[in-house]
């Protein structure tokens, strides 16, 4: 039987095993790529008898309309018995509609594989030498649909970009043990395989002709076989050649090496240009004015081709509802995030700094970089996560100095931890090393520990017994807090007890555990406060959006009148916004987000409003109307914190459905209603199904 691996498919362990047990001939293939292939439906596996006997890993390559076959792999005591023949009828029948072929590199000297895919019907259509230690060539094998035009090798070239790599280039890439040239080397990440065609320029045989180290030159030679050398009209290069005489000025003889190259890139007709030599660079708008041809760092190439092929990934979209946008980072914000994010004040070397976030804006397969700015273009945040094995690793969460700085820092935790859940990694990682005081307070506030060179939280979501979260090996080996609270949790009385609970629970948020017996509140709340306080779902679909300090921060206030409930804290809230006919904002007449009761204070209107008036949305008339004018009239400040915004509205029929299987009579919730942990926990059973199912086996 064959059929797709998931993420949650117990076989996509044994996939993993028989890939590193195959990796001498496959490759050394990370875990998390067999994760993310998963997640994509892009593993198939041939089960014989519940028992994983094979399998073939592939990637879809859109802007090429292919499919890229990057492992076939059978069990040893199967192979020749039609397992791979049927791995790839799968993979044919399912396609064949849909793409132009399939398409696989495969050494040549790998004999058998060789046979099984010429028997199959791919055809050679491309040889080139390997970059690996032996040399040995590679074969580009091509199975085609025919569903386009007639398929040939040189249609499959013109498909990918193509681009000319200067001189300097190629050295670092032949010297690729230098730790200088981590940049230059990042232009052979396995993703650019299928994507980017690169070229040297004829010139490059005088400069290694100049070398006077004949083994280096002679090594520099067979290097550069592993690239395709540019073709063009002697004529068209000699003119281009002296045309490039006005913008590229200098007579030195690496000056007129580097005109040259630039003359062969733009005779050929190739658009892009890689280099790191500085004198090019500098004319870069210059060239590409008059030639159409980009001029670009490796990073930056690497940057605007991962643009090119995954342009929705870089459309921008709001932080919290708020008039701020998140932006993937792009070739133009590397020297405006040094400038505005590097910490001399902490001693940080600037050139430090721009090589840390060069590094990590070039590896755009492992690390997730996200840029906060302003309606201006102006950067005020970033964060940068490497979603690992196990964790999501931030090595650098920095805001701008403003008046904004620390709630956006505090939004940039929320927004992290929600990556982290996404990418089901339960331990988030923070090794930023530049951090104020302030921030390693709010970092305690959400729940993150100090292990001396890192911040580390675990963050889980859904609902749990407290003992099975207490008591999971995981969970204590990674957290020295919940160590000591387990250590002593059989000493504490029941009503300690709970409120221990709701400690724990609030450091490992969103999660929500089912067992404490803490008095829980649904309070109703108009669609416009609830839009500007936290739901950011509602804020969005409005045209101004959220005040960013309100939507971003940790805690907030809500007015209320005293009577009927006396609301007591510590507690739990569940926002119940008002049915509002009139309202352009489709997330109302249900619950819509739950949140932590941290103290409730009494007193007269004015008193209250002079007291939070940095906090919440109300203005004084809005106090003023809800007490009928009488400015020392009593009235309630809520303060609470974190809150979970539901995808989803928990409905009005929904809620009541649920109150009458726990025993209540139904509600208008007109105003504030005490409910039982029963009734919570089936509200918020709710609010999870409509993102998705969470169990203690995720973090086994």
């Amino acid at each position: 039987m064959i059929k797709h691996i998931l993420r949650t498919d117990p076989l996509l362990e044994e996939v993993i095993v028989m890939g590193r047990k195959n990796a001498r001939t496959l490759g050394m293939f990370p875990d998390g790529a067999f994760y993310e292939h998963a997640g994509k439906n892009c593993i198939l596996g041939a089960i014989d008898a519940d028992r994983l006997v094979g399998y073939l890993l592939f990637r879809i390559i859109r802007s090429n309309q292919l499919i890229s076959i990057t492992h076939l792999c059978i069990d040893s005591n199967y192979r020749n018995n039609g397992v791979a023949g049927r791995l790839v009828d799968f993979l044919r029948d399912k396609f064949q509609y849909q793409v132009k072929g399939i398409t696989l590199t495969c050494r040549e000297d790998y004999k058998a594989a060789s046979g099984f895919w010429k028997k199959y019907g791919f055809k050679p259509v491309r040889e080139k030498r390997g970059r690996n230690n032996d040399n040995k060539s590679l074969i580009k094998w091509r199975y085609d649909f025919g569903n386009n035009d007639l398929f040939s090798s040189t249609s499959l070239e013109t498909e990918k970009i193509q681009a000319l790599l200067d001189s300097n280039i190629i050295i670092k890439l032949r010297d690729e043990h230098s730790s200088e040239n981590i940049e230059a080397m990042s232009l052979q990440a396995d993703w650019l395989e299928d994507e980017v065609e690169y070229f040297y320029a004829q010139e490059i045989y005088n400069e290694i002709n100049r070398d006077a180290d004949k083994e280096r030159a002679a090594n520099t030679r067979k290097f550069i076989a592993a690239f395709e050398m540019v073709r063009f009209k002697p004529h068209k290069r000699d003119i281009i050649f002296e045309e490039l005489k006005a913008i590229m000025i200098g007579v030195s003889e690496n000056d007129l090496s580097d005109r040259l190259q630039m003359a062969e890139c733009i005779a050929s007709g190739l658009k892009y240009f890689i280099t790191m030599d500085t004198g090019i660079l500098d004319k870069s708008e210059e060239i590409y004015n008059a030639y159409n041809v980009r001029i670009l760092r490796p990073l930056d190439f690497i940057l605007f081709t991962d643009h090119l092929l995954n342009s929705k990934d870089y459309a921008t979209y709001r932080v919290a509802g708020a008039r701020y946008d998140y932006n993937k980072i792009s070739v133009n914000d590397i020297n405006q995030l040094v400038d505005v994010f590097w910490q001399p004040g902490m001693k940080e070397k600037k050139p430090h700094f721009h090589r840390l976030l060069s590094d990590i804006a070039v590896d755009v397969n492992n690390n997730t970089v996200k840029i906060v700015k302003d309606p201006q273009g102006n950067c005020l945040g970033i964060f940068a996560a490497c979603l690992q094995n196990d964790h999501a690793l931030i090595r650098i969460i920095r805001t701008r100095k403003g008046k904004i700085q620390d709630v956006l820092f505090q939004q940039l935790l929320y927004d992290i931890c929600q990556l982290a859940l996404k990418e089901k990694k339960y331990l988030i990682r923070i090794s930023e090393d530049k951090l104020t005081i302030i921030q390693s307070e709010i970092l305690q506030a959400f729940g993150f520990e100090n292990k001396g060179d890192s911040w580390d939280k675990i963050v889980l979501e859904g609902q749990y017994l407290f003992d099975d979260v207490l008591r999971n090996p995981w969970v204590i080996d990674n957290s020295r807090e919940l160590k000591h609270v387990r250590d002593r949790v059989e000493k504490i009385d029941k009503g300690v007890l709970d409120d221990l609970m709701l400690q724990v629970e609030r450091r490992l948020w969103p999660l929500k555990f089912v067992d404490p017996n803490i008095p829980t509140y649904i309070i109703p709340i108009k669609s416009l406060w609830a839009s500007q306080l936290f739901d950011h779902f509602a804020s969005s679909q409005s045209l101004f959006g959220s005040r960013a300090e309100l939507a971003w921060s940790k805690e907030n206030i809500y007015y209320r009148s005293v009577k009927p409930v006396s609301e007591k804290a510590p507690a739990r809230i569940l926002w119940y916004v008002s049915e509002d006919p009139f309202s352009a904002i489709d997330r109302n007449g249900g619950i819509v987000a739950c949140s932590y009761m941290d103290e409730v204070y009494t007193g007269e209107a004015k008193s209250l409003y002079q007291r939070f008036k940095n906090f919440g949305i109300y203005e004084w008339s809005d106090i003023i109307k809800m007490t009928g004018g009488n400015a020392y009239k009593e009235i309630k400040a809520i303060r609470f914190s974190d809150t979970e915004v539901f995808k989803k509205v928990i409905s009005f029929k929904k809620i009541c459905a649920v109150m009458e299987k726990c025993g209540r009579l139904p509600n208008s919730f007109a105003s504030p209603v005490e409910v039982s942990k029963e009734v919570f926990n089936e509200i918020y059973k709710l609010s999870q199904q409509s993102t998705h199912e969470q169990s203690n086996a995720d973090i086994n």
